[in-house]
């Protein structure tokens, strides 16, 4: 991630927004959900969520600006 935003920084300046927005479907309830599947779904939308608003802030942080926007999907919604 950090190798991804030095190159886009590179050829187009520091983000003043970044977007992560990732859509995962692990289809049952939380009774029938498999610790593999609740893994995936967390390394998906919690851990890579955090690298990319950690690589972003190092980046807007030393200019005092910058937006970071974390979203979900419907299924969140769903129990």
């Amino acid at each position: 991630m950090a190798a991804l935003l030095a190159t886009v920084t590179a050829e187009l300046g520091a983000p003043h927004l970044v977007v992560y927005a990732v859509q995962g479907f692990c289809p049952g309830t939380v009774l029938d959900t498999e610790v593999p599947a609740f893994e995936d779904s967390w390394r998906q939308n919690c851990l890579g969520g955090f690298i990319v608003a950690r690589a972003a802030a190092r980046m807007m942080v030393p200019l005092a600006r910058g937006s970071i926007i974390l979203t979900g999907s419907t299924s969140s919604m769903h129990c």
